[in-house]
Order: C-alpha cells, then sequence, then structure tokens
C-alpha cells in the first residue's frame, strides 16, 4: 500500500554522483535521474532507513536565502529512530555541520546556514520518514480547520511529552501525511544559538 507524505527536496551539485552515494549507503534510487521538466535533473530516492526524499540540482541553480513568510514551508526534520545512523548518512551526502538544539533534536547546517532538523523518535517499529513545517501565526486556531478537512491532529500545542511548545502543532492532511504547524519567530533561531 502507498503512503502519503511530503517531499522533502536535498540540493546537491551532482544528481548522479549523489544517487551512487546513496546505494553505496544501502538506500535505494526509487526513480532517476532524470530531467525535470522547468524544475532541473532529480531522483527519488530513500535513505538506508527508507525515509524518501528528492535529490535536485535546480535549473539556474538554488534560490537565495530568506526568511519564510506565514503560510510558506519553513523547515524539513526527519524523524528518526537511528539519529546518529541518519545523521552520518545526510552529513556525508549533504557536506552538513551539526549543532544540538535541544536533546534528542540535531540541526543540520551548511554555510553557517539551518538546513533541517533530525528528531530522535524512539521505537524500532517506527517508519522513518521527512516532515515538512510550515510557518503559521497561530497553530492553534489552525485545529479546527484541519479536522473540517478530513485531517487529524495529532499533538497541541503544550501537548508534547519532551517539551512544552506552545508553538507547535503535529497534523496529518485528509490523506494521512504528517505535517507541523509552526509559530516561528526569527528571535527563536537566535535563542537557540545562544
Amino acid at each position: 500500500g502507498g503512503e502519503a507524505l511530503w517531499l522533502a527536496y536535498m540540493s546537491v551539485p551532482n544528481v548522479e554522483k549523489a544517487s551512487t552515494y546513496v546505494e553505496d549507503q544501502g538506500g535505494e534510487v526509487i526513480k532517476g535521474p532524470l530531467a525535470m521538466q522547468h524544475r532541473g535533473t532529480g531522483a527519488l530516492v530513500s535513505d538506508p532507513l527508507g525515509a524518501q526524499f528528492l535529490l535536485l540540482n535546480a535549473l539556474g541553480g538554488d534560490p537565495a536565502d530568506s526568511e519564510p513568510e506565514v503560510g510558506s514551508w519553513l523547515w524539513n526534520e526527519l524523524w528518526s529512530n537511528q539519529p546518529q545512523d541518519s545523521f552520518i548518512f545526510y552529513q556525508n551526502l549533504g557536506r552538513y555541520d551539526s549543532i544540538f538544539g535541544q536533546k534528542d533534536y540535531q540541526i543540520l547546517q551548511n554555510e553557517g546556514k539551518w538546513r533541517a532538523g533530525i528528531r530522535h523518535v524512539p521505537g524500532a517499529e517506527f517508519k522513518v520518514r521527512w516532515v515538512a513545517s510550515i510557518r503559521v501565526a497561530e497553530p492553534a486556531i489552525l485545529l479546527d480547520k484541519v479536522k473540517q478537512l478530513g485531517g487529524k491532529v495529532w499533538v497541541r500545542p503544550g501537548e508534547s511529552v519532551k517539551d512544552d511548545n506552545k508553538n507547535i502543532a503535529v497534523i496529518s492532511d485528509n490523506l494521512g501525511a504528517f505535517l507541523i504547524l509552526h509559530r516561528w519567530q526569527p528571535k527563536d533561531k537566535d535563542l537557540a544559538e545562544e
């Protein structure tokens, strides 16, 4: 059976070379490399633990870094039950450095910029996956709308077992794909770096 998910994209200079690395490390090239019309060259892959993502060499290069507006994609997190193995795989693939944000959480950075996070989710049966985050003004006021549209609320703001974060809600959409609704302010990043 298929599973609904949002795909994280990873920018790479050479999709074919990156695809070979994925296979050499025990991952899988599901489709590609192939020319993606108006997008560049891409390959759908899964890492050695099964998390799917897209390798991309974009036409015209990567977009400039900018602060995401409310309603825009904010972040991608890898939910992994083997975070150290995941970190090593992605560190070598994307040339990332790591900083630790909170307990059981790593932030992947490249050229001094935050790029993604790896969250430790315990349990051998857990399916490792990338989960997208959307910047919202207030996650709590969107939860009724999520249910009306056929989605499910998994974690309400302030309900997390690991922290009391009132800025985040975890939902799945009407097809079951997980999303994080995040009230994020630029000062949040500054505080985490102190």
